[in-house]
């Protein structure tokens, strides 16, 4: 259940010094109902060596006095680390409005609000059954003098997702520290002021956020909700309202006949690297559902052989995935043959029959954790006469525009990438570059390293236009890029736009 918590409202003044704030006591906490303004800053990286923050016309607004900075969010909020290693949350005029008292600090935007998750550390003693038995053992061997029956001190981690406007708690759990790691932030936005928490679907009104509905399973489509009742499921709008009458359950094997004789395939495999070849739901008419396609049936009847030779169930019994191909018919079955040692796509239709591709237009992508994209398969989608003397062996598209593919091509240890447009079937860059990489798809912004251990630059593939000369390390797509200057490394904030470096060049 979701927690209420609500404080009055303190001003601390702030104190001016040569037109810059100072960095606020650790333990002064300000109200933070309205504290922006429209300055937009960016980390500043002092000659101290410390982060503060300038404007656009590199006025320092903030003094560099921490450790780390990141960049403020559009609702105006920053995590900044001072020199305890403690995290805490800044306003845009340098206030300390979350106490920097924290091991971590993740933040995220909801509309025009700001989910914040902290990790607060203590250590207890009364917590006797997590002691350590016996500290000092080790099987091989221990240079300390440990001969304590137990450890009493117990490290344990305070969790919160808490909105900073308002300081609403979310959720609040307590764990060992050691295990913290496990536990993350895991807020879906659906978007206008939906969001999901831990099976919870939450509404945002006037900044505060409120339980609609549990047990929510997943998302379907844009605004249906698959929710769950025991070992039933049903299919439900934002409201909580059921938007048709079918219950479902869920299998652990989906069941098809070839000539009228019945087939099952175990739908979790131990042998594979991914486990759950697929969701499969079915209704009480029978019919089985490949999530998150609820409305198209998987066959019930499967033709006999694929491309006339090849037998339908020796495909299907070694299938690695089984997926609906969004907006078509289709359903898509990734399998291993084991005489050649291959992995093969078949793509299998609602009424049972075998095709070669999807018909009509399908925006449905296969891919590897990386990001490279297995299916549809590389040839299909480029040209061979434009690799010349390379082997393309991965690509990968560019979410902002879905004609632009990055295309890996290799000769021997030699890579090299480049960006096709498959509309067009061209190059619109070369592949003259070790990697290339999208920094800011609505200006066009890309990094380019010519060679692997070279340095990055900028690019604008549009103009063919270089922006900055391979200089950096390494370069992020918030603008943060690192350098290497006399012998060190150093990290600071780059306008792609200006060009302008936020840093003092005289270090100390």
């Amino acid at each position: 259940m979701a927690t209420w918590s609500f404080s009055y409202t303190f001003f601390i003044s702030v104190v001016f010094c040569c037109s810059m704030h100072a960095c606020q006591s650790k333990t002064k906490v300000i109200a933070t109902t309205v504290e922006t303004n429209s300055l937009q800053l960016y980390p500043y990286l002092g000659s101290n060596g410390l982060y503060g923050y300038a404007d656009t016309a590199m006025r320092l607004v903030v003094s560099p006095c921490y450790i780390t900075a990141n960049k403020f969010t559009h609702t105006g909020f920053a995590v900044v680390q001072d020199t305890t290693l403690q995290y805490g949350v800044i306003n845009t005029l340098g206030n300390i409005v979350v106490p920097i008292k924290y091991k971590h600090i993740y933040l995220q935007e909801l509309d025009n609000y700001t989910l914040m998750w902290t990790e607060e550390t203590y250590t207890t003693r009364w917590r006797f059954w997590n002691w350590r038995f016996l500290p000092g053992l080790s099987l091989m061997g221990s240079s300390k003098n440990d001969n304590r029956l137990f450890d009493t001190k117990v490290n344990m981690s305070k969790l919160k997702i808490t909105i900073i406007e308002n300081k609403q708690v979310i959720y609040d759990n307590e764990v060992q520290t050691s295990e913290s790691y496990r536990y993350h932030m895991e807020v879906n936005n659906l978007g206008d002021g939906y969001f999901l928490h831990k099976r919870k679907l939450y509404q945002l009104n006037d900044g505060k956020a409120k339980v609609i509905s549990n047990h929510i399973e997943n998302v379907i489509g844009y605004d249906q909700l698959f929710q769950v009742n025991g070992n039933n499921y049903y299919i439900t709008d934002r409201n909580n309202r059921k938007t048709d009458g079918r219950i479902f359950r869920k299998k652990d094997s989906l069941i098809y006949t070839v000539k009228g004789e019945s087939h099952a395939i175990k739908l979790h495999k131990d042998d594979y690297l991914y486990q759950n070849i697929a969701q499969v739901f079915e209704d009480t008419e029978g019919k089985q559902y490949l999530f998150p396609e609820m409305k198209i049936a998987f066959p019930q009847s499967v033709e006999t052989l694929i491309d006339d030779h090849i037998l339908a169930d020796s495909v299907l019994q070694q299938a690695m995935l089984l997926a609906p191909i969004a907006g078509t018919n289709c359903f898509l079955v990734r399998s291993f043959d084991q005489i050649t040692g291959q992995i093969k796509h078949k793509v299998l239709q609602s009424d049972g029959r075998w095709v070669s591709q999807p018909s009509g237009e399908h925006n449905f992508t296969l891919r590897y954790p990386t990001g490279d994209i297995v299916w549809p398969e590389l040839s299909t989608v480029i040209n061979p006469n434009a690799l010349k003397d390379f082997r393309a062996i991965a690509y990968e598209d560019v979410s902002e525009n879905m004609h632009w593919l990055i295309i890996t091509l290799k000769r021997g240890d030699h890579q090299r990438q480049g960006l096709w447009n498959k509309q067009e079937n061209r190059w619109i860059w070369n592949p003259d570059n070790y990697s290339i990489r999208c920094l800011d798809a609505e200006k066009g912004l890309w990094s380019f390293r010519p060679e692997r251990e070279k340095a990055y630059g900028i690019y604008r593939p549009k103009t063919g236009e270089v922006l900055i000369t391979p200089t950096y390390f390494d370069i992020n797509s918030d603008g943060m890029v690192t350098l290497q200057e006399n012998g060190q490394y150093i990290r600071f904030y780059v306008d792609f736009e200006s060009l302008q470096e936020y840093r003092d060049k005289i270090r100390k």
